[in-house]
């Protein structure tokens, strides 16, 4: 999905990573102990992670099961209803991860490092956010950040396995087929400021 940190806010640094780990935590369809159930009777793996300009979303699955583990991945795409509750568990792992980083010199090092090179251009920020800007994200945000990003015209499909190109083509459009499209804003990032001299 082509949404990443550089689409969040400046003062809700952190929406795109919050709104992708809110995918497998509730669906208009399915409740999150549901979905954790089902996963686990596939013996699926669910990873889905947000970077600078991007956010992936990926699925494993044995390919005797291709078509209800589709049925779930779509499902999690299309129709997560990001609960509260879940938002604000999300928000709480966050802070935690975020806090426990400052004591990582690792860390601490590549976020001095973003910050000093890219200065006022989007990608300076952590794509996990700040620790005063984390609390802000609200379900709304959430769902217009979904709403926006998370469209199929806004989304690359890989499909990789036993099976058929032509059985891989059937099932993407099957599952996926009925995803609407919604017009997407167009954004022009600016240039990063060349860095002169030692910092």
């Amino acid at each position: 999905l082509k949404a990443g940190s550089v689409n969040d806010p400046e003062d809700k640094a952190g929406l795109a990573a919050v709104t992708v780990r809110l995918l497998d935590k509730g669906t208009t369809h399915r409740t999150v102990s549901a979905i954790a159930d089902e996963l686990d009777f596939l013996g699926a793996r669910l990873e889905a992670i947000s970077g600078g300009t991007g956010s992936t979303v990926s699925f494993s699955v044995l390919a005797k099961d291709i078509e209800r583990g589709l049925d779930l991945f779509a499902d999690l795409l299309q129709h997560s209803h990001f609960d509260a509750e879940e938002l604000e568990r999300e928000r709480a792992q966050m802070l935690s991860e975020i806090h426990q980083q400052r004591a990582e010199p690792d860390e601490v090092v590549s976020q001095l490092f973003r910050e000093t090179l890219y200065a006022d251009h989007p990608l300076h920020r952590p794509v996990s956010g700040y620790a005063n800007t984390v609390p802000r994200i609200t379900q709304e945000d959430v769902v217009a950040f979904s709403q926006r990003f998370y469209v199929p015209n806004n989304a690359i499909v890989v499909m990789v396995g036993a099976l058929p190109e032509e059985r891989m083509l059937e099932v993407i459009q099957r599952y996926f087929g009925a995803w609407p499209a919604r017009p997407l804003e167009s954004m022009t990032l600016p240039q990063p400021a060349p860095t002169t001299g030692k910092q």
